[in-house]
């Protein structure tokens, strides 16, 4: 397993004890590391591609091999976005989280946060070579404390069942306004009313 843009060694070795023309065929940048009678080894960069072909001529016939690199794409940036700003208490916002063009999705977990407090987690399914957008949306309510604390976002891809490890990335911290929630006119009307009301009692 190699990352997209990352480097990779291909060993191309022949079917044959005697073969000719080794080949590497591939259209991206390749240096000769070594070379044996039976086979070639090539340092392969900014790997994009997850097939390559090795190709070698045995007793005047061409036969080919196939390389197979399987290419992923880490999270390099964690995007957080909050629908609004300032928000009233009581008023449901949404917290959306965007990794752009990350593969494989299987193992990738976003966790969204309110200072260290998980507010939602998802860990994504699909086994997709191709690299593509991970977006996890959230609706909540603003609570008073909600304005004490940042919210962020965290993307962790697990790739230690392909052989590689855990690659781990955290989005800029946001903040949220909470203000108090404005009195509505029918609110202020009963209020109003109420007081009244009172005056006229203890007149």
């Amino acid at each position: 397993m190699v990352g997209s843009g990352e480097f990779q060694v291909i060993n191309c070795t022949a079917s044959c004890t005697d073969p000719e023309k080794i080949v590497l065929e591939t259209d991206l940048n390749k240096t000769l590391l070594e070379n044996q009678a039976q086979w070639k080894l090539f340092k392969v960069y900014n790997i994009s591609k997850e097939k390559l072909l090795c190709s070698f001529f045995c007793a005047g016939k061409q036969e080919t091999k196939v390389c197979i690199i399987t290419v992923f794409y880490p999270p390099k940036q964690v995007l957080l976005t909050l629908s609004h700003t300032s928000v009233a208490i009581g008023t449901l916002f949404t917290i959306e989280c965007r990794v752009p063009t990350v593969a494989p999705l299987e193992g990738l977990t976003v966790t969204l946060l309110r200072g260290t407090e998980i507010l939602y987690n998802q860990t994504f399914v699909g086994t997709a070579r191709f690299p593509q957008d991970a977006v996890v949306t959230h609706n909540t309510t603003a609570h008073r404390e909600d304005g004490h604390h940042n919210f962020s976002c965290e993307a962790r891809m697990d790739l230690r069942s392909h052989g590689g490890g855990l690659v781990h990335r955290v989005s800029d911290p946001q903040r949220l306004e909470v203000k108090e929630p404005v009195p509505s006119n029918q609110m202020v009307i009963m209020a109003i009313v109420i007081v009244l009301l009172l005056l006229f009692w203890f007149k």
